[in-house]
């Protein structure tokens, strides 16, 4: 009798632990990103470019103006495409109204512009577990970044 009870606590423990430590990644990939904004931000600036954040369900990637065209910077490896843990979704609000970026032709519309006057596009940014615990953060047109407690769509 003991034992099971031993046995259903110390199960428990491993799923509260669990759930612990998907949130911790939630919040890692906003401070990832935030870090990599901030980056890009004085990339542009110190290089007068100018780039841009595309979004998609479950990734990010940098792209730089070219000739009129938005490329990829598959080649460099600071601003290359970024994959989020299995599961995690983003949510985007880029200037109007939330993005939850299900198909590509509305990731499209989720794009940051980070301009070399070192203006970006302001913007609200989600990271969702499967379980719906978010963390957020906020960037203004300076790109000064604000980061959101924790949020769950449970609560």
């Amino acid at each position: 009798m003991v034992l099971v009870i031993i046995g259903g606590l110390f199960s428990f423990a491993v799923i509260s632990m669990k759930a612990g430590d998907i949130h911790a990644n939630v919040v890692t990939e906003v401070r990832r990103l935030s870090a990599y904004l901030q980056a890009a931000q004085e990339e542009a600036i110190l290089k007068n470019i100018e780039l841009a954040l595309r979004f998609e369900r479950d990734h990010y990637q940098f792209l730089r103006l070219e000739q009129g065209k938005w490329e990829p910077m598959e080649t460099d490896q600071v601003f290359k495409e970024y994959r989020l843990p299995k599961q995690m979704r983003f949510y985007v609000d880029v200037l109007d109204g939330s993005i939850p970026l299900a198909d590509d032709k509305r990731a499209a519309e989720a794009m940051v512009l980070i301009l070399s006057s070192g203006e970006v596009s302001p913007f609200e940014l989600s990271v969702a577990s499967p379980d719906g615990y978010r963390y957020s953060m906020r960037s203004n047109f300076m790109g000064n970044v604000e980061m959101f407690a924790p949020q769950s769509s449970n609560q």
